[in-house]
């Protein structure tokens, strides 16, 4: 037991129990706190630097305790088709060192060999069908522009690997 001036108790050991108890309750809860993932901001400067982004977002996705977070990009190259949008693409991102990792009629995947465990995937924006929908639709409303044009448009997705 403490005593202060004039010998008050300014803490019994029930006190001196309930804050010790608080204490440990509280580390206990930051190291609980889920661990956010998410691409380094100089990489998605990379990807924007591939033409004009018109729209973007971000969707977390929870694995176990972390949480790792995607950032949605809705990028007008200037192109005047898809395929070529993903070919305009693909050859700006090669310039900084991304790799492809695949590429097909309707995407393309890239690796960064400068960023550990980021990728991007890059596909149609209109008419997309994934588990981005939710996310899709809600840009789609923000979206300012010519629908016509939305095929032009690429809907990228760019990560960071969780370890």
């Amino acid at each position: 037991m403490l005593r202060g001036k004039g010998g008050r108790r300014v803490f019994g050991p029930v006190k001196c129990i309930s804050a010790l108890l608080c204490m440990i309750v509280l580390q206990g809860c930051a190291d609980w706190a889920p661990r956010v993932v998410e691409a380094d901001q100089v990489a998605l400067d990379e990807v924007f630097s591939v033409g004009t982004v018109v729209a973007q977002t971000t969707d977390d996705q929870i694995f176990d305790e972390k949480i790792q977070r995607v950032d949605v990009l809705i990028t007008d190259v200037g192109a005047s088709s898809f395929a070529e949008a993903l070919e305009v693409a693909q050859d700006r991102l090669a310039k900084h060192g991304w790799k492809t990792i695949f590429k097909n009629t309707d995407s393309m995947g890239m690796r960064s060999d400068r960023w550990e465990r980021t990728d991007l995937v890059a596909r149609r924006f209109a008419g997309a069908d994934s588990f981005f929908l939710e996310v899709q639709q809600q840009v789609e409303k923000d979206l300012k522009s010519d629908p016509s044009k939305w095929d032009e448009y690429l809907l990228v997705h760019v990560s960071k690997a969780i370890e």
